[in-house]
């Protein structure tokens, strides 16, 4: 639904804004830094339920990090080349700290952002009312995205509520500019006889992808790679080989997408992901059958 309500022309008044992410993504710098201080068995048990040590080291896994790189250093004012040189010791104690502050922060700018979202479904849609709407869908895309393993169960509710509305509304706005944007004199085309109408997205996922999903409700620990590659192919995603990471994007719904390590005994964060995905995929088929089908193209939400 974002990446459908961005497409829009610019003839038909439609801006694609260019938004402030919700953190900056972290520098190049902090790679090596991090992935050095994540190596000490100490700090796995200080990270989020969710995160797990290699991906956060990753080029795109590191934008996961992005809270806890934010804390180091302006909560700790720690460079990551100061970083460097710290003992393990002190970097584990840095790492607790910079969690723990990390988490605050994270739930802070989740009541800011829905706030925020609110006002901006609010406003009239004028030019500046539609950038200000799309911006903050994109925003509430990239924490649930990005940042759920650092949220709070009443934080992250309040974030899937808000996206809920908000992509709505840009739905709305979206299909009404387009409605507008037809020439008042130029008659609707008439179909061919022999033309076979769009269809919308059929989910047909399989037997199995829909025993992997109850079985994961139940306990998210224990699966590994092939088993998210069942549920995530069984329910239509595609895959996309990586070097270290699996990476799975729905052919209709580009906006949903999702990286696997590529482990045997993955962190229970990799389950819950997928059971998001899997459930936002089932409300926006359903969606299907109130707007129009949302496109199979788009860009991908950021």
């Amino acid at each position: 639904m974002l990446a459908a309500a961005l497409s829009v022309r610019a003839a038909a008044g439609v801006v694609t804004p260019a938004y402030a992410p919700v953190y900056a993504p972290p520098s190049g710098a902090w790679g090596a830094p991090l992935g050095a201080g994540l190596a000490d068995a100490s700090v796995m048990p200080l990270l989020p339920a969710g995160l797990n040590v290699p991906s956060l080291t990753t080029p795109e896994g590191l934008r996961a990090a992005a809270p806890l790189v934010q804390s180091l250093q302006k909560a700790l004012s720690i460079s990551p080349q100061a970083f460097a040189k710290m003992k393990p010791a002190d970097k584990a104690s840095a790492i607790e700290l910079a969690v723990e502050d990390a988490r605050e922060q994270a739930r802070i700018k989740v009541y800011e952002l829905v706030e925020e979202a609110r006002v901006a479904a609010s406003r009239p849609m004028d030019k500046e009312g539609r950038a200000a709407l799309y911006a903050a869908t994109a925003r509430l895309m990239e924490v649930r995205t990005f940042y759920g393993p650092w949220l709070e169960e009443d934080a992250s509710a309040a974030i899937e509520q808000s996206y809920t509305a908000t992509s709505a509304r840009a739905w709305e706005v979206r299909t009404s500019l387009l409605d507008s944007d037809l020439p008042d004199a130029a008659p609707a085309a008439k179909p061919k006889a022999d033309a076979a109408p769009k269809k919308a997205y059929v989910l047909d996922p399989s037997s199995y992808a829909l025993k992997l999903r109850e079985d994961m409700k139940n306990n998210k620990s224990g699966w590994g790679q092939d088993d998210l590659h069942a549920i995530y192919t069984g329910f239509g995603f595609e895959l996309r080989q990586g070097g270290k990471h699996r990476f799975y994007s729905h052919p209709a719904f580009p906006q949903l997408h999702d990286s696997v390590s590529r482990q045997n005994d993955l962190p229970p964060g990799y389950a819950s992901s997928a059971l998001k995905n899997i459930a936002e995929l089932e409300r926006l088929v359903a969606e299907q059958g109130k707007t129009a089908a949302a496109p199979a193209t788009g860009p991908r939400a950021r």
